[in-house]
Order: structure tokens, then C-alpha cells, then sequence
């Protein structure tokens, strides 16, 4: 990765995670990769231990 692609990467995990801990319901789009994994489970807006627990699986 360059300098450029770095900076861009934290900026939108940076505000990937303010989004999560302030229970905004963020989008999460996956650019490229071989598998294509859904990101559908709303449990971790229910309450602190469900979203800990979303958060360690």
C-alpha cells in the first residue's frame, strides 16, 4: 500500500468506528476479495453486551 491509500484506510476505519459506537447503523461495502460476506446482523444495537459480544465474533 502507499502513503495515499494508507490515510484514505484509517480515515474510513476511523469513521467506521465512530459510526458503530454511536449506534448509526453504518454501511459496510466490501470493494474486493474473493468471498462476499453480508454484514446483516443487527444485534449490536440492542444493547452493550450484544454489541461487545458482535464485536468478538
Amino acid at each position: 500500500m502507499n502513503g495515499e491509500t494508507t490515510a484514505l484506510l484509517s480515515d474510513v476505519v476511523g469513521r467506521l468506528e465512530k459510526s458503530i459506537v454511536a449506534r448509526d447503523r453504518p454501511a459496510v461495502v466490501i470493494l474486493d476479495g474473493e468471498r462476499r460476506p453480508v454484514l446483516s446482523d443487527y444485534d449490536y444495537l440492542r444493547d452493550q453486551p450484544a454489541a461487545t459480544a458482535f464485536e468478538r465474533r
